[in-house]
């Protein structure tokens, strides 16, 4: 397994996992988030990665607006990691969902796998099936 990260957070939690090779693509440090992002991450992940899946969170999410986050570079990093990958996964908590913020990492229909511990709405699981994105519920 190779996981590939901007986040500091992830590189020290599996920095001690012998059977996970962890890549971390630099950056600008965002002390708030322990996070890298800027030019010189997006350029790293696009000219030089692509991944089986992205796993990834955000913000929040609406049926109306998609995927949004709370800042730009943030939301750049993911729509790079996006763009370079076969398939991907949103982990939704429950507190994500109608949450709004700006801006936009991507559209509902941009997904492959919706996981999450929200016990969501009808209409929420009929746009998600409409967009051919698999609904995952995990348990409390």
């Amino acid at each position: 397994l190779t996981v590939i990260t901007n986040a500091e957070k992830i590189v020290n939690e599996l920095s001690s996992c012998d059977h996970i090779h962890v890549v971390c693509v630099g950056g600008e440090l965002t002390p708030r988030n322990m996070s890298y992002i800027g030019r010189v991450a997006e350029k790293t992940i696009r000219e030089n990665y692509y991944a089986n899946k992205c796993f990834f969170s955000c913000k929040g999410v609406t049926l109306g607006r998609g995927l949004v986050d709370s800042s730009e570079g943030e939301a750049e990093i993911k729509k790079a990691m996006l763009q370079c990958s076969e398939s991907s996964v949103f982990l939704c908590d429950r507190n994500k969902i109608g949450r709004l913020g700006v801006p936009r990492v991507c559209s509902l229909n941009e997904i492959d796998s919706f996981i999450t511990d929200a016990e969501l709405t009808e209409e929420w699981k009929q746009k998600l099936a409409q967009k051919d994105v698999k609904l995952i519920t995990v348990g409390k």
